[in-house]
């Protein structure tokens, strides 16, 4: 049986992650935004060249994939980014 290791200590030094190893709850940052265009068909809503990449926080995860939030990245890039406790996700399907 497979261990499955405690990311947690890492903390912020994990740069790249591969896709089996995310979990529900994490928030991570860099998607390229015509990946992101590609993959939902209507976000980002424009695509910029001075920012061109948005966070994304994972709903779920899933042996067939994980279901994937994109976040805006508006607000003071200086602060640490998150997802307020008790945020209602909607759908835009």
């Amino acid at each position: 049986m497979l261990r499955t290791p405690d990311l947690s200590i890492l903390g912020e030094s994990i740069s790249s992650l591969p896709v089996a190893q995310w979990a529900e709850n994490m928030l991570f940052l860099g998607a390229p935004d015509e990946d992101l265009l590609d993959l939902t068909g209507s976000f980002p809503a424009t695509l910029r060249q001075d920012k061109t990449t948005h966070p994304i926080f994972i709903l779920k995860t899933n042996p067939i994939g994980h279901y994937a939030c994109p976040c805006s990245s508006k607000g003071n890039a200086k602060e640490k980014r998150f997802i307020r406790s008790g945020c209602s996700l909607t759908s835009s399907e």
